[in-house]
């Protein structure tokens, strides 16, 4: 990794790269940046979730040897209980026939923001870079040796993404690098599309499930808090179209004495506990609310059973 003052700076392989500009090219960064959420939510929640990178994917496949990526973050906020290959974390996935094959991840240290890193590619390979959890991009230029290509790649489900909505669990706080995050690991092994949306208060948080159930997308996977839970509900009930398929998660904090099941019409509900057996709770962290990285991939492989694949 090369550290830069500018991201126009000359770095000591520039000259065999072309340099290509793709910040806010939707057909090669998949996820919430761009104007393809502005369906789902109003001015102000499209302005709250648009620059977020967490979920954010960069996919492309490319004739060169080498790819260059020059990039500036434009906040290098610590996080001293998240690894830095999560909050500013970049991992890079090799995509043979939907199956991924984990490559690489890297990161800046501490306090830098713009640098350079060299992917070495076997030539027309297909690449998914999974963007950082936390920091977010404020600049991303990719390079090519002279000479070679570079085409984006589309998702199977490129018009039906699956629809995250969640917290600190859902960004994948406790993951070792940012691909390790449940809606991340769902998206490469179903090889399809998704949205994230991560909502850190309750401000504007039923107008955000209201907008997400009006989408007209098949899957939706909520996490739901106990103070919000059941005027949630309701909205979803009045809004659910049949076709579509809602898996609602809640925390091992909720207290579901008074939840009725049946009134969940179609719904499913899992707890984060029941999802494991009783000689695997390690698998969750101290806190009962954040996974290590195998608990990601159980709790991702039952919400896999669940999805509904309409390509």
């Amino acid at each position: 990794m090369e550290y830069l003052k500018s991201i126009n700076d000359v770095t000591s392989q520039d000259e065999n790269f072309n340099f290509i500009d793709i910040t806010d090219n939707s057909d090669f960064i998949h996820g919430n940046m761009f104007d393809s959420i502005k369906e789902f939510l109003n001015k102000s929640l499209y302005d709250s979730f648009k620059k977020t990178s967490s979920g954010n994917r960069l996919c492309f496949s490319t004739s060169s040897r080498k790819i260059l990526l020059k990039v500036k973050l434009n906040n290098v906020e610590e996080y001293p209980n998240i690894v830095d290959w999560n909050t500013k974390g970049f991992d890079v996935y090799e995509v043979n026939n939907g199956i991924y094959y984990h490559k690489t991840v890297f990161a800046p240290f501490k306090e830098n923001n713009i640098f350079s890193e060299i992917i070495h590619n076997k030539p027309n390979s297909q690449l998914c870079v999974f963007l950082p959890n936390f920091s977010n991009i404020e600049k991303l230029l990719i390079g090519i040796e002279k000479d070679s290509e570079l085409k984006s790649v589309k998702y199977p489900n490129e018009e039906n993404p699956i629809i995250f909505y969640g917290n600190t669990t859902t960004q994948g706080a406790s993951a070792s690098r940012s691909g390790n995050s449940y809606p991340n690991i769902i998206s490469r092994k179903k090889n399809m599309d998704m949205i994230t949306f991560i909502h850190k208060d309750n401000e504007n948080e039923y107008s955000l499930i209201k907008s997400l159930i009006q989408s007209k997308n098949s899957n939706i996977v909520l996490l739901l808090k106990q103070n919000t839970f059941k005027t949630s509900i309701e909205e979803i009930q009045k809004l659910k179209k049949d076709t579509q398929n809602i898996i609602i998660l809640i925390d091992d904090d909720f207290n579901d004495d008074n939840l009725n099941y049946d009134e969940l019409n179609n719904m499913k509900i899992f707890r984060y506990s029941e999802l494991f057996e009783i000689n695997e709770l390690d698998y969750l962290t101290t806190d009962k609310k954040h996974f290590t990285d195998y608990g990601m991939y159980i709790l991702a492989k039952k919400i896999c059973e669940n999805i509904t694949e309409n390509h």
